[in-house]
């Protein structure tokens, strides 16, 4: 399998599989409170475990497959290299953080208290809050790249920095539609990006 495949299967399957788990699986509401969650994340913990390891796994599929465009535009040297360079840098911390939350929602699938599970999800959720504002830069600076680039098609570009930039709206404001909107365009930029990517000749 060649590495333009692997990559594109990577941000193909891992939006499929982390949608999977996020909206089928998984049963806590990301706008209750941290106890809420918790709560309903104890309640069924098998399921609750399912649903997180393909959520945050399906999202790693996709920070890998974008940690490897973005290497490889950031070691091509072309006009976007500077921001693909930054892109790069930025997504191994989100893979940090990603893995993080993981083991703490893992935790509270296990924790032996009320509290303690409240715990472990507010600490989850305070770095979500900051996973998004990174994660939105991450898609901007990566976006701007491929445009700078014209390594793929400009129509996906344009949805990675409007998903990017609606991200980072979304953290900055009590807005949960922008925040939603950006996920959505999040998800039709990791598909578009993966298809382009296994397409590409160059």
């Amino acid at each position: 399998m060649g590495s333009k495949t692997q990559t594109g299967l990577l941000l193909m399957l891992g939006t499929i599989v982390s949608a999977i788990g996020w909206i089928g699986l998984y049963p806590a509401d990301g706008t209750e409170s941290a106890a809420e969650q918790a709560k309903k994340i104890m309640a069924n913990p098998d399921i609750s475990k399912i649903g997180i390891l393909l959520g945050y796994g399906g999202m790693a599929a996709v920070f890998i497959g974008l940690f490897n465009i973005a290497r490889g535009m950031a070691a091509a040297g072309g006009k976007g290299s500077s921001y693909a360079n930054i892109a790069f840098v930025l997504t191994v911390t989100l893979l940090t953080g990603l893995m993080i939350s993981a083991g703490l929602e893992l935790g509270t699938t296990e924790a032996t208290s009320a509290a303690a599970g409240a715990t472990l999800m507010g600490i989850s959720i305070a770095l979500g809050s900051s996973f998004q504002i990174v994660f939105g830069l991450t898609l901007v600076l990566l976006g701007i790249g491929i445009v700078l680039d014209k390594n793929l098609h400009i129509v996906a570009a344009a949805i990675t920095i409007i998903a990017g930039g609606l991200l980072l709206i979304g953290s900055c404001v009590e807005a949960d539609v922008l925040g939603f909107a950006g996920w959505i365009g999040f998800v039709l930029a990791s598909l578009a990006l993966g298809v382009l990517t296994i397409r590409s000749k160059s």
